[in-house]
């Protein structure tokens, strides 16, 4: 009799979906291609990682002196 249902969908209800529609679309585009963008970096660099984490110690040690060695050789040529 007064068609207040009619009323809120037209006022409210219509203009809300809309944009429930149009945020789902940028969910859906821009959020999970950012989220699934970062998974695959991450998968990437553990990939790389997995290669340097041998578990011998001897591979660590080496490491350790090439990068004392490279910040000895840069402070030298610094100073030098």
């Amino acid at each position: 009799m007064w068609f207040w249902d009619d009323a809120y969908d037209r006022v409210l209800g219509r203009p809300l979906t809309r944009v429930a529609t149009e945020t789902s679309h940028v969910d859906d585009v821009v959020v999970d291609r950012l989220v699934e963008g970062v998974a695959g970096r991450v998968g990437a660099s553990a990939a790389g990682v997995k290669k340097v984490q041998t578990g011998l110690v001897r591979h660590y040690a080496l490491g350790m002196t090439l990068g004392v060695s490279l910040i000895v050789v840069y402070l030298v040529a610094r100073v030098g």
